[in-house]
């Protein structure tokens, strides 16, 4: 009931032309299951309209661009984004940008904080980012000596900037996403 509106209200602040868009990068998941709902429903419903291309971004890559905000748009090393889901789990996935350029090496996967930190013994020199990275910090310190983290608490946050260079980046890749639906790494809470 509030998101169109307020996307109309920063239209008109902005005087933005809609036309002027090429595409448009949407947050896929993992995060709200009722808000990434919400949130590709209108990206499709409004890119359907206009005939404008769109692009599903994992949240937790659009976290691991947070480093290119941060260290530059030619960033290279191994970035693990976290996000907490409370319990001791959470979602993760690890990425290395080399000269910029993101891969993947272990794809989004929820899973308890010790095992993803398992998954991970075999790299070195990750710089861990998001929500999680801040909660674990010391059992991340106490495994990993060389890790590194943000020194600034708000570069962990997810961002509309960042969602915007892994979307223009996987687009030029990928192209469109005809069929984007969300990602959910686990069943809904009313499910388990």
């Amino acid at each position: 009931q509030t998101l169109l509106p307020m996307l109309d209200e920063i239209v008109k602040m902005t005087e933005f032309d809609l036309n002027t868009l090429d595409a448009v990068a949407v947050a896929a998941g993992p995060g709200s299951f009722t808000g990434l709902r919400i949130g590709i429903a209108t990206v499709k419903a409004f890119c359907d309209s206009k005939k404008i291309s769109y692009k599903g971004v994992s949240s937790l890559q659009s976290l691991a661009y947070n480093s290119k905000q941060v260290y530059g748009n030619n960033f290279s090393g191994l970035v693990c984004s976290i996000i907490d889901c409370k319990n001791s789990n959470c979602y993760f996935a690890l990425y290395e940008f080399k000269k910029g350029i993101c891969h993947t090496l272990i794809d989004p996967t929820a899973d308890t904080i010790e095992n993803a930190l398992n998954v991970l013994k075999n790299y070195s020199n990750i710089l861990f980012v998001g929500d999680g990275a801040i909660i674990y910090c010391d059992l991340i310190k106490q495994i990993y000596s060389n890790s590194t983290f943000f020194e600034n608490v708000s570069d962990n946050n997810l961002n509309s900037y960042s969602l915007a260079l892994a979307g223009y980046d996987i687009f030029i890749k990928n192209g469109s996403d005809s069929n984007l639906l969300p990602l959910y790494l686990r069943k809904p809470q009313a499910q388990r």
